[in-house]
């Protein structure tokens, strides 16, 4: 009786020990439906970032004009004042967005709401440009 009992117990600590959680990370995956189709251009935002502090200083908004986005499924076209100005390529890995030779991290997107930020690192401090679109 007391080797049954004791190899219940090993057979409950194996199964504890072998069952695995679900990963529980910030990554979230961006649906590519979600991101076809046209987005207007609606604030620019550019700021610094203390990289020790992660204070925010040189902060600047504007409101773009006539810039639109047209995503499609393998390629993109960009106009502005309703003129096309660029097309090319992009793909999606995890929350980065790649356009053209230039990499974006999504930080929202949604059926109306597209953000997309694009930093790079300045020894001390990182430059920062966020882009806000509105599905059109």
């Amino acid at each position: 009786m007391k080797t049954l009992n004791l190899f219940k117990w090993g057979c409950l600590l194996m199964v504890l020990l072998f069952t695995g959680c679900s990963k529980d990370d910030d990554e979230t995956k961006i649906e590519v439906a979600t991101l076809i189709g046209t987005w207007e251009m609606v604030s620019y935002r550019n700021y610094d970032k203390d990289i020790a502090t992660g204070a925010i200083f040189n902060e600047s908004q504007s409101t773009p004009t006539e810039t639109i986005y047209v995503f499609k499924q393998d390629s993109y076209e960009q106009y502005y004042m309703g003129e096309i100005v660029e097309t090319g390529s992009w793909s999606l890995e995890g929350k980065k967005l790649f356009i053209a030779d230039l990499e974006f991290e999504v930080l929202k997107l949604n059926i109306s709401e597209l953000v997309l930020l694009k930093s790079s690192d300045r020894t001390t401090y990182l430059h920062c440009s966020e882009i806000t679109f509105q599905r059109k």
